[in-house]
């Protein structure tokens, strides 16, 4: 028998004898809870309840995290058990991310010799194993001097990774805050829906190519004869996990506190956009601009129809007072120094006005607004130079506006209002001491341009001058500026 399977069959003996042995550091009544979750998940998988086993083993995960912390081998244990459940269920998309997160954590054990012994949990897929893998799991490794040898469960998870091809895409974990319904749909992109709701917090896995184009939402194609998403090939929103408010924003804190220059950017969508549309937008923009720090979204209950403006324009009105109390708690509980506010289309009207009032209510949150990023704003052009623009500038913060004619979303707002927007380019175009307005015609402002950097006239590649090197549009070097009666703006060299 070589090392590797010793290895593998200890792992799987020690698992088993260990299944049901709790940290002698927790507190008596945590070992009571997750001991009987431990027994409940077991039972449940062998009676083929396997929908009831997956709730479990969604409760043990997040017990696991905070009793032990988000690194703790029984985290890795409980994931992979996830991953294995939703893998017998034919969820591949839904395990892969999970089995990427515990091989993670086994790695940083095995680095650092944390022995499997003081995983707690049962190794669900070694109950599934034949009697006769079995037998060999009981036989423990020997070591060169034919001593019984302590093998970590790390050692077999870096043995099985040099075995399996590398993962054909990567997964971003974006959070979330939205006043959408939940439905009753089983499909993941279908949870929520376009009807008003309470406010609901939670995080979201995203799949995002190895082959990715930057800039591109990569999506099933009917011309290249693509009926299903592939995680291999699209930006796939692999699942949702909904989160109790404290829990939300003590793993936002601790992602915050793992970025570099403690940062956060928070992205409003705009009209005719569903709650997946927006987790796969978020993702997208977080894995091109290589943010470094905690990506999130606010998804408000937009149709996600063409025909549904003027419900979503009610909507995001609505919306405003709950996404000013997320901003307020946010700023409050997230500990991020460096704050990006970023909204597109319809989301500017909910965003502008939240922030603008917070701000003036709570001054001392100012210091921690790094920027605020407005994409073709489809506001009242002539509301927004009286009341908008003069609230947010007051602020003393930077701001950028990004505008054009040849949006879409700005486009149909203009067939239904028939008045000027604030993203209009041209001779409406929005100039304001305070605001730094690039004229972004001929450019995308969707954020969603296939240009990026195979292109210098992109406005996401802009944002990543922007955000990531922090210089302003006089420093940017794909912009020139254009001097005019009442101020100064900036175009996309040609």
């Amino acid at each position: 028998m070589n090392k590797a399977k010793f290895a593998y069959g200890t792992a799987i003996w020690i698992s088993i004898c260990c299944g049901l042995l709790l940290l002698a550091q927790t507190a008596a009544a945590q070992i009571t809870e997750l001991e009987t979750l431990n027994r409940e998940v077991v039972s449940q998988y062998q009676k083929g309840e396997h929908d009831r086993a997956i709730v479990t083993a969604l409760k043990i995960l997040n017990l696991a995290e905070k009793n032990f912390g988000p690194e703790h081998p029984d985290v890795a244990m409980a994931l992979d058990n996830l991953a294995f459940l939703y893998r017998n269920q034919g969820q591949h998309a839904a395990a892969e991310p999970l089995s990427l997160r515990a091989q993670a954590i086994w790695d940083k054990v095995y680095d650092s010799g944390h022995p499997v012994a003081a995983v707690s949990l049962t190794d669900l897929a070694a109950l599934h194993k034949p009697a006769s893998e079995g037998k060999a799991a009981q036989e423990p490794a020997m070591s060169p001097d034919g001593t019984k040898k302590r093998v970590t469960k790390a050692e077999v998870a870096q043995e099985k990774s040099f075995q399996s091809p590398k993962p054909e895409f990567a997964v971003v974990r974006v959070f979330f805050a939205t006043d959408r319904n939940l439905t009753a749909s089983k499909k993941v992109s279908e949870m929520f829906g376009g009807s008003r709701s309470s406010l609901r917090y939670g995080v979201s896995d995203v799949s995002i190519p190895r082959d990715h184009r930057l800039g591109e939402l990569e999506a099933p194609s009917v011309w290249k004869m693509e009926f299903r998403e592939d995680p291999a090939k699209h930006v796939v929103l692999l699942n949702v996990f909904l989160q109790p408010k404290e829990k939300y924003f003590s793993d936002v804190a601790a992602r915050v506190r793992a970025s570099k220059n403690s940062s956060a950017f928070i992205f409003v969508h705009g009209y005719n956009v569903t709650f997946d549309d927006a987790a796969r937008r978020t993702a997208q923009i977080s894995y091109d601009l290589a943010f470094d720090g905690a990506p999130v979204f606010y998804s408000w209950p937009s149709q996600g129809t063409t025909p549904g403006y003027t419900v979503d324009e009610q909507n995001v009105e609505w919306a405003q007072a709950n996404l000013k109390g997320f901003l307020e708690d946010f700023f409050n509980r997230s500990n991020a120094q460096n704050i990006y506010l970023v909204a597109h289309s319809m989301g500017n009207r909910a965003l502008t006005r939240a922030v603008a009032s917070l701000m003036n209510e709570k001054p001392a949150l100012r210091k921690r607004l790094k920027e605020v990023i407005l994409t073709a704003p489809d506001i009242d052009a002539d509301v927004f130079n009286r009341d908008i623009a003069p609230a947010l500038t007051k602020m003393g913060r930077p701001i950028t506006l990004y505008a054009s004619s040849e949006d879409l979303a700005l486009v149909a707002s203009k067939n239904v209002h028939g008045s000027p927007r604030a993203g209009d380019s041209g001779q409406g175009l929005v100039v304001v001491p305070g605001i730094e307005t690039i004229d972004a015609t001929g450019t995308d402002t969707s954020l969603l341009g296939h240009s990026y950097f195979a292109e210098t006239s992109s406005v996401l590649s802009d944002i990543f001058n922007l955000v990531r090197n922090g210089q302003r549009a006089e420093k940017r070097a794909n912009l020139r500026s254009v001097d005019t009666q009442t101020g100064k703006y900036w175009m996309f060299k040609k």
